[in-house]
């Protein structure tokens, strides 16, 4: 497995989907998967969390007014459109199965579009006209992208969310997921983790939280990071591995 290998597709969304209750992304198999993981860690309630964050995000771009969403590795489960009915939604994920799947599911004059995209090529995407005549005029965008950053390579986050702050206005907002941890990114239990995740065919970049921040500049954080959990109020979760390992919420600004 390569994270540069743009036709390698992990196994994460079909354990996303299994492990909600709305999920029809998943065989049985995907199902029985999650249950056992349950067993041994907080995957499932994970996700969950995850989920419940995406709301509250499309929820807080609906109240920031901001009239366009630009959802980064936005999965097969299209809801957004509900959450943010008055916004402009392009979404995109990197494999075209999921991106089809979650077409299916649209409804009718929904104003909610899905591309397929990695995050490498999303700075060509955009260039090459994906929003135009889509968006509204205003470059005041929210950007999310949840449960997706693990997965992808220093340098493309870095310069993809570069190019995003040139591309937006100021008042453009970002909201990220990310799993990470808070000790040393080399420790063994960070180790250990890594081999779990690549075993589970859904392999991951195990970063330090702050490590993490730093490669989302020149964008300013407002709020985090801190565990979803805590963002969300839900009754914490006691599995971390010991080395603050957890999904944690962000929020950006350009000024």
């Amino acid at each position: 497995m390569s994270f540069n290998d743009p036709t390698y597709h992990s196994n994460t969304a079909t354990l996303y989907s299994a492990a909600l209750d709305e999920g029809d992304y998943h065989s049985w198999s995907d199902s029985m998967m999650t249950w056992l993981m349950g067993l041994i860690t907080p995957f499932p309630e994970k996700m969950r969390i995850n989920r419940a964050f995406v709301k509250d995000m499309y929820t807080a771009f609906n109240n920031y007014q901001l009239e366009n969403v630009l959802d980064i590795g936005a999965g097969p489960l299209p809801r957004g459109y509900e959450w943010a009915p008055d916004a402009n939604i392009l979404c995109v994920d990197h494999n075209p199965g999921i991106t089809a799947h979650a077409r299916s599911k649209l409804p009718k004059g929904a104003n909610i579009r899905y591309e397929t995209s990695s995050v490498k090529a999303l700075p060509g995407k955009i260039k090459s006209g994906v929003a135009d005549g889509f968006y509204s005029d205003s470059r005041k965008i929210g950007i999310g992208s949840n449960a997706v950053l693990m997965f992808v390579d220093d340098d493309e986050i870095e310069q993809t969310f570069k190019f995003l702050y040139n591309w937006c206005e100021s008042g453009s907002v970002i909201r990220i997921t990310t799993t990470a941890i808070t000790a040393k990114e080399d420790c063994f239990r960070a180790g250990m983790i890594r081999r779990f995740f690549k075993m589970v065919n859904a392999p991951m970049h195990i970063r330090n939280i702050d490590n993490f921040v730093k490669l989302l500049g020149p964008w300013r954080v407002n709020k985090g990071p801190m565990p979803a959990w805590q963002w969300l109020n839900w009754p914490p979760s006691k599995n971390t591995a010991g080395i603050g390992f957890d999904i944690y919420g962000i929020e950006l600004i350009k000024d």
